[in-house]
């Protein structure tokens, strides 16, 4: 008998990445760098529009909170920057002004804009607030938000 061998095929190692591999890479590659110049751009947002932002949010936030609660809060102002008061430490958020920032405020049927500090924005639990107007402004630039009385929201044109 006469049998023939036929050797297995040695294995070949082949060097490199699979096709699969690569667009793996590539997608995170993509992801990484996607957020690090969402990031980058963030840090370089002007002071006036972050502090802004962040006071609708808490203005927004404060609102519903008094409303669902069914009871009064309170935004406080001062030299420093803005914060939550009242309702039994719910919500109690606060921001710090960044250093070289002013901000004022022009309450309803007033005249006159008024330094923040020690000025009260008050949210009653039936979900209403005194409509104002505050204006943040640094040596480079300047941002007027007028609040809605109903939604808390700001109106008009910033």
């Amino acid at each position: 008998m006469n049998r023939s061998t036929i050797a297995p095929h040695p294995r070949i190692h082949r060097a490199g990445f699979t096709l699969l591999e690569i667009i793996a890479v590539l997608a995170i590659m993509a992801l990484v760098i996607g957020l690090a110049v969402f990031n980058f751009d963030s840090l370089g947002r002007d002071k006036v529009e972050d502090a802004g932002d962040q006071l609708i949010v808490m203005a927004k936030q404060t609102l519903d909170a008094a409303t669902v609660l069914g009871h009064q809060m309170t935004i406080q102002f001062d030299k420093s920057g803005f914060g939550v008061v009242g309702g039994q430490g719910v919500l109690a958020g606060s921001y710090t002004l960044p250093d070289g920032l002013k901000m004022e405020i022009l309450r309803f049927r007033a005249k006159d804009w008024v330094p923040a500090d020690g000025n009260l924005w008050t949210f009653s639990g039936q979900g209403l607030c005194e409509p104002i107007r505050v204006r943040l402004e640094s040596p480079s630039a300047s941002r007027e938000i007028n609040f809605n009385a109903l939604t808390g929201t700001p109106i008009g044109n910033e």
